[in-house]
């Protein structure tokens, strides 16, 4: 029993080195910054799934966008992400911080049948009502063409 308790702690200390290793490559190429491992928590977990119903939308202020693309305009637009989720696919296209999920985490987590390996969540902008007090309508119309 202790012999095999000695073979799995090894293991794990291999695993770790093995991961610092890749650290280190990650830190010699100036990646770091941008990229953070993850574990989600199941209530992180089950908050970010029910945004794909509108009730939740609407009562945690919050939405989902998926792909590179569309987080990358979101982000263009001023909005700033709550978490920015990607599996271990992504290249690393986003210009803000990205959190490491695994794959399978992220599948679940997607809308589509196959995950595009990028996913963030953002707070949903409040709107900007505007002052019509100052507006001026001009209507121009010919009255001799209604009959």
């Amino acid at each position: 029993m202790v012999l095999q308790l000695e073979v799995r702690i090894k293991k794990r200390i291999q695993h770790f080195g093995q991961m610092a290793k890749a650290f280190d490559i990650f830190r010699l190429f100036g990646i770091s910054s941008k990229i953070n491992y993850l574990m989600l928590t199941s209530n992180e977990f089950k908050r970010i799934k029910k945004l794909h119903h509108k009730k939740h939308r609407i009562l945690q202020q919050l939405f989902i966008a998926e792909g590179v693309k569309v987080v990358e305009e979101f982000i263009a637009e001023g909005l700033k992400p709550l978490y920015i989720l990607a599996d271990q696919s992504y290249d690393g296209k986003v210009s803000a911080s990205v959190e490491r999920i695994s794959s399978k985490q992220l599948e679940q987590l997607s809308a589509f049948k196959k995950s595009p390996g990028l996913l963030a969540v953002f707070e949903i902008p409040l709107e900007k009502k505007l002052n019509y007090s100052r507006w001026i309508v001009a209507l121009d119309a010919d009255f001799e063409d209604v009959v």
